[in-house]
């Protein structure tokens, strides 16, 4: 067996596996019980490969903050059109309407804060841009809901 100053031995393809999961920081013992192997031979690996795994999770860390910048408008939106319909279609035994319209609002709060928008003036603003027809809808929609709501 080679020590860690000399010629590195030839990686399993168990290894391989250990090696990729410990890289993006996978617990060890998960790793044993995925892989199907004890414990030990997973933090051997981790002792053995410490110096290529810290490399790896470092760069990891690096990666991981640009791809959350480019990711998180995305997972934010998906939320935000999962409330929406949840909203939309809502069950009041799973949640209040409230706590529903709620945590849209929060949502949509953090995407407009990620994107640098402001989050003070979007009532005034969504006014502003509706005409009078919509509103007609609108109003007549909240009368919709509040009557069947008292039924």
């Amino acid at each position: 067996m080679a020590t860690k100053g000399s010629k590195k031995r030839a990686k399993s393809a168990e290894t391989e596996q250990i090696l990729k999961m410990l890289k993006v920081g996978v617990a060890g013992t998960d790793i044993a019980e995925r892989v199907g192997c004890k414990p030990s031979r997973v933090y051997s690996i981790k002792r053995y490969y410490k110096d290529e795994i810290e490399v790896a999770q470092v760069s990891n860390n690096t990666l991981d903050i640009s791809r959350y910048n480019d990711d998180i408008d995305t997972i934010l939106k998906s939320n935000i059109l999962r409330l929406g319909n949840t909203i939309a279609n809502y069950n009041i035994e799973k949640a209040s309407l409230s706590q529903l319209t709620t945590a849209f609002g929060i949502m949509y709060d953090k995407l407009r804060l990620h994107q640098g928008k402001s989050t003070s003036n979007n009532a005034v603003q969504i006014l502003h841009n509706i005409n009078p027809e919509q509103l007609e809808i609108i109003e007549s929609a909240v009368k919709s809901l509040k009557k069947s709501m008292l039924s």
